[in-house]
């Protein structure tokens, strides 16, 4: 991967095309029932979390790695053991991503069978890792205004069709929505640890912290929009019972006598859950590439690809599995894994400062 640096502007199109690609055609937070945007609110402070440690940890390490941070901080047998917990929680989540991705594709074209599928996606994303990070970085430089487009085109087309007064009652009740809360916290917020390995490649990481937290702000809203617009339009039952609910919602929407506009929105749908899917991949070569000490990632990715598409068609043979397995065991251990490895290691880091600064207050 001969151009290895990212400008401050793509990785921060990278954080806004991954929120928006993680969670667009699936709601996790619908479990909150009509309250699902109060969920997806309260949620996002953990992607705010992630994202403050992230700089400051890349800020004090600035070439470093997050898997030779863990090493450094906690020590080679500590810190191995914690990026192995962690690749496996990364494994999982591409797994997700690509499953999502390959059974939307399922539904507008029926005809072709999923191993098709799975295999013109892992290819397409592994030419472009194959590319580098950065072709992945003008990637989303060229998708941004076409997906602000289309998600401003999609607010537009269904403001005529939204009931609010579906959203009745404000207040919601407390299982539902920590329910709603844990699942979209796991699920895209707690996945934006994956930056870690892109930030030590990002130019001017220190002057555009306002960047990032500005464009993360905009995908919070609106994913909250895309809350309010399903709850309101479907209604909450047709919206917990819908695999996808935007696709319901779009085929509702259009302009006049021009109908069937999700057809066009299949494009914004397919480009940022592809974006998604090859940051995932992406992370997970720069990761098996520092757990392996390898110089050159390249030989790992179609392997890696390989594995990830074996281990979906294993693991999610029928929507049945992928619904009980991944939905109802699998953010259990990918949230905790996520979040734990985070604060670990900047509790690690903040000690590991405290001491150096009582030491050299005690040479002085």
């Amino acid at each position: 991967m001969e151009n290895k640096t990212l400008s401050s502007q793509q990785i921060a199109f990278m954080i806004f095309l991954f929120l928006t690609g993680s969670s667009l055609v699936y709601i996790p937070e619908i479990a909150a029932r009509q309250s699902a945007w109060i969920a997806c609110l309260l949620a996002s402070l953990i992607g705010v979390y992630i994202i403050i440690i992230l700089l400051a940890l890349f800020t004090r390490f600035p070439d470093m790695s997050i898997t030779r941070i863990s090493e450094l901080l906690l020590g080679k047998i500590a810190g191995s053991v914690l990026n192995i917990l962690l690749f496996f929680s990364l494994f999982l989540i591409a797994q997700g991503l690509l499953y999502n991705l390959c059974l939307l594709l399922g539904i507008i074209y029926p005809t072709v069978c999923s191993f098709i599928h799975r295999s013109l996606v892992l290819f397409s994303a592994a030419y472009c890792i194959y590319r580098g990070p950065a072709a992945l970085g003008r990637l989303c430089e060229s998708f941004i205004g076409l997906i602000l487009f289309f998600f401003l085109l999609g607010i537009t087309a269904s403001f005529p069709i939204m009931d609010l007064s579906e959203l009745k009652p404000l207040w919601p009740e407390w299982k539902p929505l920590l329910s709603g809360v844990f699942f979209v916290a796991d699920w895209p917020f707690a996945q934006l640890l994956i930056l870690a390995f892109f930030f030590p490649l990002v130019q001017g990481l220190k002057e555009k912290k306002k960047a990032f937290i500005g464009w993360y702000l905009l995908a919070v809203a609106i994913l909250i929009f895309e809350d309010l617009q399903v709850i309101s339009i479907l209604g909450q039952e047709l919206a917990e019972i819908s695999r996808f609910p935007l696709l319901k919602v779009n085929r509702l929407t259009g302009f006049g006598e021009f109908r069937r506009v999700e057809l066009f929105f299949f494009i914004l749908w397919f480009i940022v859950g592809f974006t998604a899917l090859t940051v995932y991949y992406q992370g997970l070569v720069l990761n098996l590439k520092e757990l392996l000490r390898l110089e050159n990632p390249r030989p790992l990715i179609l392997p890696l690809g390989l594995f990830l598409m074996v281990f979906t068609s294993y693991m999610y043979p029928s929507d049945l599995n992928y619904i009980t397995t991944r939905l109802r065991y699998v953010p259990f251990y990918t949230i905790s894994v996520n979040l734990l490895y985070l604060t670990i290691i900047f509790i690690a880091a903040s000690l590991s400062k405290r001491r150096l600064s009582r030491h050299s207050r005690g040479e002085g």
